[in-house]
């Protein structure tokens, strides 16, 4: 079932259903008007110009939400969103009909939020005159798979001659790692990657890298974020 609510100013509907996208914030195709999904949240969140508006539906099978709205033709919405470790931005224009839409996928597990503003600047800074803006709607990604234990280890191999420091765990699949590659005085290496469908992850630090790793590196410490809360482990390299 999809709710939908509209207030004068700014409307949220949230629908939410099992399931993952792993990987980045990036640009998703648009739902169908008629598709259904189980309904876990639903929020209005008000805005300081009654000229823009925005319906939000969620979908948590696929980690993704579907924007729509409309403002002053032409103008241009500034969409912020992310999480407690990071956030993405995009500019997106209103059509001449005063209608605008967007679509994200890839949100991450636990809290993510997402809130727009309006301005007339299509390249927005410092100096921009906002006409428009929300607060923060936020909406909860739950994992509706297996859990499985937070685990990692890390050692050194050669692939093709290669020194490599392998680093590999398991998780929940969505999972937020982030891995720093250092010894005691230095950070040589820092990623971040999603747990797979599989429940697990890996990474290879190949010698010779852009940001080569030394042979004096003996640590990765390991991160896992979930609902801005996190979790490390300090994992020494085995040769």
């Amino acid at each position: 079932m999809k709710k939908r609510m509209r207030i004068a100013m700014l409307a949220v509907t949230v629908a939410m259903a099992g399931g993952v996208v792993a990987g980045g914030l990036v640009a998703g195709p648009a739902m169908a008007e008629d598709q259904q999904a189980p309904v876990s949240q639903t929020s209005a969140v008000a805005t300081t110009n009654t000229a823009i508006t925005m319906d939000s539906v969620f979908d948590n099978a696929n980690r993704s939400i579907e924007l729509s709205g409309t403002g002053i033709p032409n103008h241009y919405v500034y969409l912020t969103w992310g999480w407690s470790g990071g956030s993405s931005h995009r500019v997106i224009q209103i059509d001449a009909d005063g209608t605008w839409k967007s679509g994200l996928n890839g949100l991450q597990m636990g809290e993510n939020y997402v809130f727009a503003q309006m301005t007339a600047d299509s390249q927005p800074d410092r100096h921009t005159v906002w006409e428009g803006s929300t607060d923060k709607f936020r909406a909860t990604v739950t994992n509706t798979g297996a859990t499985n234990e937070f685990t990692a280890k890390a050692e050194w191999v050669t692939i093709d001659g290669k020194n490599v420091v392998r680093v590999t765990g398991t998780g929940n699949e969505g999972d937020y790692i982030s891995l720093d590659v250092h010894d005691s005085t230095e950070t040589y290496r820092t990623i971040s990657l999603n747990v797979l469908g599989t429940g697990t992850w890996g990474k290879d630090f190949v010698d010779g890298d852009p940001y080569p790793v030394p042979s004096s590196a003996n640590t990765v410490t390991v991160s896992r974020w979930l609902n801005g809360v996190q979790t490390k482990l300090d994992v020494p390299i085995s040769r």
